[in-house]
Protein backbone atom coordinates (compact mmCIF):
# COMPACT_ATOMS: atom_id res chain seq x y z
CA UNK A 1 0.00 0.00 0.00
CA UNK A 2 1.01 3.63 -0.53
CA UNK A 3 2.15 5.24 2.70
CA UNK A 4 0.07 8.17 3.98
CA UNK A 5 3.15 10.37 4.14
CA UNK A 6 3.12 10.60 0.34
CA UNK A 7 -0.15 12.52 0.59
CA UNK A 8 1.44 15.18 2.78
CA UNK A 9 4.56 15.91 0.72
CA UNK A 10 4.62 18.52 -2.00
CA UNK A 11 5.07 16.85 -5.36
CA UNK A 12 6.17 18.48 -8.64
CA UNK A 13 3.58 16.33 -10.45
CA UNK A 14 0.90 18.56 -8.87
CA UNK A 15 2.40 21.80 -10.18
CA UNK A 16 1.14 21.83 -13.77
CA UNK A 17 -0.92 24.95 -14.36
CA UNK A 18 -3.73 25.72 -16.77
CA UNK A 19 -2.29 26.17 -20.26
CA UNK A 20 0.82 24.03 -19.74
CA UNK A 21 1.34 21.62 -22.64
CA UNK A 22 2.34 18.26 -21.20
CA UNK A 23 4.36 15.94 -23.39
CA UNK A 24 3.99 18.32 -26.36
CA UNK A 25 0.40 17.13 -26.83
CA UNK A 26 -1.88 17.57 -23.82
CA UNK A 27 -2.83 21.06 -22.65
CA UNK A 28 -3.63 21.11 -18.94
CA UNK A 29 -6.99 22.66 -18.07
CA UNK A 30 -7.18 22.01 -14.32
CA UNK A 31 -6.29 19.58 -11.55
CA UNK A 32 -9.35 17.49 -10.70
CA UNK A 33 -8.11 14.82 -8.28
CA UNK A 34 -5.16 13.79 -6.14
CA UNK A 35 -4.70 10.24 -4.91
CA UNK A 36 -2.11 7.97 -3.40
CA UNK A 37 -0.69 7.04 -6.80
CA UNK A 38 -0.79 10.34 -8.62
CA UNK A 39 -2.64 13.39 -9.86
CA UNK A 40 -5.43 13.53 -12.42
CA UNK A 41 -5.88 16.56 -14.65
CA UNK A 42 -8.53 17.55 -17.11
CA UNK A 43 -6.58 18.20 -20.30
CA UNK A 44 -7.14 18.81 -23.99
CA UNK A 45 -5.62 16.47 -26.55
CA UNK A 46 -4.26 18.97 -29.08
CA UNK A 47 -4.04 16.31 -31.80
CA UNK A 48 -7.62 15.10 -31.50
CA UNK A 49 -9.11 18.32 -30.05
CA UNK A 50 -10.95 16.51 -27.29
CA UNK A 51 -10.94 16.44 -23.51
CA UNK A 52 -8.96 13.68 -21.81
CA UNK A 53 -8.04 12.59 -18.30
CA UNK A 54 -4.29 12.93 -17.76
CA UNK A 55 -2.96 10.85 -14.86
CA UNK A 56 0.59 11.65 -13.72
CA UNK A 57 2.35 9.40 -11.23
CA UNK A 58 3.66 11.02 -8.06
CA UNK A 59 7.35 11.89 -8.33
CA UNK A 60 7.81 10.59 -4.79
CA UNK A 61 6.76 7.13 -5.97
CA UNK A 62 8.91 6.87 -9.07
CA UNK A 63 11.63 5.09 -7.09
CA UNK A 64 9.14 2.71 -5.50
CA UNK A 65 9.19 -0.59 -7.45
CA UNK A 66 5.77 -1.63 -6.13
CA UNK A 67 4.14 1.64 -7.18
CA UNK A 68 5.88 1.56 -10.56
CA UNK A 69 4.68 -1.98 -11.17
CA UNK A 70 1.11 -1.05 -10.27
CA UNK A 71 1.23 1.92 -12.65
CA UNK A 72 2.63 -0.24 -15.45
CA UNK A 73 0.10 -2.97 -14.73
CA UNK A 74 -2.75 -0.51 -15.16
CA UNK A 75 -1.33 0.51 -18.55
CA UNK A 76 -0.79 -3.08 -19.69
CA UNK A 77 -4.25 -4.07 -18.56
CA UNK A 78 -6.23 -1.26 -20.18
CA UNK A 79 -4.25 -1.67 -23.43
CA UNK A 80 -5.69 -5.17 -23.80
CA UNK A 81 -9.31 -4.18 -23.19
CA UNK A 82 -11.44 -2.93 -26.05
CA UNK A 83 -15.00 -3.26 -24.77
CA UNK A 84 -17.09 -0.06 -25.03
CA UNK A 85 -18.06 -0.42 -21.36
CA UNK A 86 -14.41 -0.29 -20.27
CA UNK A 87 -12.38 2.90 -19.88
CA UNK A 88 -10.31 3.64 -23.00
CA UNK A 89 -6.55 4.22 -22.89
CA UNK A 90 -5.37 6.92 -25.29
CA UNK A 91 -1.67 7.33 -24.56
CA UNK A 92 1.01 6.56 -21.97
CA UNK A 93 4.74 6.92 -21.43
CA UNK A 94 7.49 8.80 -19.64
CA UNK A 95 8.36 12.41 -20.45
CA UNK A 96 11.93 13.63 -20.99
CA UNK A 97 11.92 15.09 -17.48
CA UNK A 98 10.87 11.77 -15.96
CA UNK A 99 7.12 11.99 -15.38
CA UNK A 100 5.29 8.68 -15.84
CA UNK A 101 1.79 9.26 -17.20
CA UNK A 102 -1.22 7.71 -18.83
CA UNK A 103 -4.06 9.37 -20.70
CA UNK A 104 -7.61 8.05 -20.74
CA UNK A 105 -10.85 9.17 -22.32
CA UNK A 106 -12.69 11.94 -20.52
CA UNK A 107 -15.95 10.72 -19.01
CA UNK A 108 -18.91 13.06 -18.65
CA UNK A 109 -21.12 11.97 -15.80
CA UNK A 110 -20.90 10.65 -12.23
CA UNK A 111 -19.79 7.46 -10.57
CA UNK A 112 -22.40 5.13 -9.12
CA UNK A 113 -21.57 6.07 -5.53
CA UNK A 114 -22.27 9.73 -6.23
CA UNK A 115 -25.47 8.85 -8.10
CA UNK A 116 -26.64 6.78 -5.12
CA UNK A 117 -25.76 9.60 -2.71
CA UNK A 118 -27.78 12.13 -4.70
CA UNK A 119 -30.73 10.10 -5.92
CA UNK A 120 -30.76 7.36 -3.26
CA UNK A 121 -32.28 4.96 -5.75
CA UNK A 122 -32.26 3.70 -9.33
CA UNK A 123 -35.30 2.26 -11.03
CA UNK A 124 -35.22 -1.55 -11.38
CA UNK A 125 -34.68 -1.31 -15.15
CA UNK A 126 -31.84 1.22 -14.75
CA UNK A 127 -30.17 -0.90 -12.07
CA UNK A 128 -30.42 -3.91 -14.38
CA UNK A 129 -28.85 -2.03 -17.27
CA UNK A 130 -25.98 -0.94 -15.03
CA UNK A 131 -25.37 -4.52 -13.88
CA UNK A 132 -25.52 -5.90 -17.41
CA UNK A 133 -22.97 -3.44 -18.74
CA UNK A 134 -20.62 -4.10 -15.82
CA UNK A 135 -20.92 -7.81 -16.64
CA UNK A 136 -20.15 -7.21 -20.31
CA UNK A 137 -17.03 -5.24 -19.42
CA UNK A 138 -15.81 -7.83 -16.92
CA UNK A 139 -16.65 -10.69 -19.26
CA UNK A 140 -14.18 -9.41 -21.86
CA UNK A 141 -11.57 -8.85 -19.16
CA UNK A 142 -12.00 -12.35 -17.76
CA UNK A 143 -11.83 -13.91 -21.21
CA UNK A 144 -8.42 -12.26 -21.53
CA UNK A 145 -7.35 -13.49 -18.11
CA UNK A 146 -7.75 -10.13 -16.33
CA UNK A 147 -9.43 -9.82 -12.93
CA UNK A 148 -10.41 -6.30 -11.86
CA UNK A 149 -10.27 -6.98 -8.07
CA UNK A 150 -11.53 -3.51 -7.08
CA UNK A 151 -15.11 -3.44 -8.30
CA UNK A 152 -17.16 -0.96 -6.26
CA UNK A 153 -19.63 1.87 -6.93
CA UNK A 154 -16.80 4.42 -7.23
CA UNK A 155 -15.36 2.44 -10.16
CA UNK A 156 -18.65 2.21 -12.07
CA UNK A 157 -19.15 5.43 -14.00
CA UNK A 158 -22.55 6.41 -15.39
CA UNK A 159 -22.10 8.67 -18.39
CA UNK A 160 -24.21 11.62 -19.44
CA UNK A 161 -25.47 10.78 -22.92
CA UNK A 162 -27.47 13.01 -25.27
CA UNK A 163 -29.64 10.04 -26.23
CA UNK A 164 -32.08 7.94 -24.17
CA UNK A 165 -29.75 4.97 -23.64
CA UNK A 166 -27.78 4.63 -20.41
CA UNK A 167 -24.09 3.84 -20.79
CA UNK A 168 -21.59 2.92 -18.10
CA UNK A 169 -17.82 2.55 -17.93
CA UNK A 170 -15.84 0.31 -15.61
CA UNK A 171 -12.72 2.23 -14.51
CA UNK A 172 -9.56 1.90 -12.38
CA UNK A 173 -7.74 -1.31 -13.23
CA UNK A 174 -4.80 -0.39 -11.00
CA UNK A 175 -5.33 -3.45 -8.79
CA UNK A 176 -6.12 -5.81 -11.66
CA UNK A 177 -4.48 -9.23 -11.76
CA UNK A 178 -3.61 -11.18 -14.88
CA UNK A 179 -4.23 -14.84 -14.28
CA UNK A 180 -2.70 -17.69 -16.25
CA UNK A 181 -4.23 -20.93 -17.43
CA UNK A 182 -7.43 -21.64 -19.34
CA UNK A 183 -10.55 -19.75 -18.38
CA UNK A 184 -13.52 -21.87 -17.30
CA UNK A 185 -17.05 -20.52 -17.25
CA UNK A 186 -18.86 -21.45 -14.06
CA UNK A 187 -22.62 -21.54 -13.86
CA UNK A 188 -23.90 -19.74 -10.80
CA UNK A 189 -26.82 -20.56 -8.60
CA UNK A 190 -30.25 -19.11 -9.20
CA UNK A 191 -30.38 -17.22 -5.90
CA UNK A 192 -28.82 -13.97 -4.84
CA UNK A 193 -29.67 -11.33 -7.42
CA UNK A 194 -32.42 -8.86 -6.62
CA UNK A 195 -32.94 -6.28 -9.35
CA UNK A 196 -36.52 -5.28 -8.88
CA UNK A 197 -38.29 -8.08 -10.73
CA UNK A 198 -37.80 -11.71 -11.71
CA UNK A 199 -37.07 -10.98 -15.37
CA UNK A 200 -34.28 -8.55 -14.50
CA UNK A 201 -32.76 -11.08 -12.12
CA UNK A 202 -32.82 -13.80 -14.78
CA UNK A 203 -31.11 -11.57 -17.35
CA UNK A 204 -28.36 -10.54 -14.93
CA UNK A 205 -27.80 -14.14 -13.85
CA UNK A 206 -27.28 -15.16 -17.49
CA UNK A 207 -24.66 -12.46 -17.95
CA UNK A 208 -22.93 -13.23 -14.65
CA UNK A 209 -22.41 -16.81 -15.82
CA UNK A 210 -19.96 -15.42 -18.40
CA UNK A 211 -17.94 -13.55 -15.76
CA UNK A 212 -15.79 -16.43 -14.64
CA UNK A 213 -12.37 -17.29 -13.29
CA UNK A 214 -11.71 -20.38 -11.25
CA UNK A 215 -9.94 -18.50 -8.45
CA UNK A 216 -11.14 -14.89 -8.53
CA UNK A 217 -14.36 -14.73 -10.58
CA UNK A 218 -16.56 -15.59 -7.63
CA UNK A 219 -15.32 -12.54 -5.72
CA UNK A 220 -16.16 -10.22 -8.59
CA UNK A 221 -19.58 -11.75 -8.98
CA UNK A 222 -20.12 -11.28 -5.25
CA UNK A 223 -19.18 -7.62 -5.63
CA UNK A 224 -21.81 -7.23 -8.34
CA UNK A 225 -24.36 -9.00 -6.13
CA UNK A 226 -23.47 -6.69 -3.25
CA UNK A 227 -23.81 -3.54 -5.35
CA UNK A 228 -27.08 -4.67 -6.89
CA UNK A 229 -28.37 -5.77 -3.51
CA UNK A 230 -27.71 -2.32 -2.12
CA UNK A 231 -29.58 -0.73 -5.02
CA UNK A 232 -32.49 -3.09 -4.42
CA UNK A 233 -32.59 -2.23 -0.71
CA UNK A 234 -32.55 1.49 -1.51
CA UNK A 235 -35.44 0.98 -3.93
CA UNK A 236 -37.48 -0.99 -1.42
CA UNK A 237 -36.85 1.49 1.40
CA UNK A 238 -37.85 4.39 -0.84
CA UNK A 239 -40.96 2.56 -2.06
CA UNK A 240 -41.97 1.55 1.47
CA UNK A 241 -41.61 5.15 2.61
CA UNK A 242 -43.92 6.35 -0.13
CA UNK A 243 -46.47 3.66 0.73
CA UNK A 244 -46.42 4.68 4.40
CA UNK A 245 -47.05 8.30 3.61
CA UNK A 246 -49.76 7.69 1.02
Amino acid sequence: MVMARHLEEHDPASDFQCGHVFGDRFRVERLIAAGGMGFVYMATDLEQQQLVALKIMRSTLQRDPVAIERFKREVRTIKRLMHPNTIELIDYGVTEDGFMFLVMEWLHGKDLREIMRIKRRLSPITATRVALQVCWSLSEAHQKGIIHRDLKPENIFIMHNPGPHLRIKVVDFGLAKVVSGPESAEQITRGGVVCGDDLAAEVVRDELAAVADAEHGNAERENIFRIMGRLAVENRVRTAGKDNTA
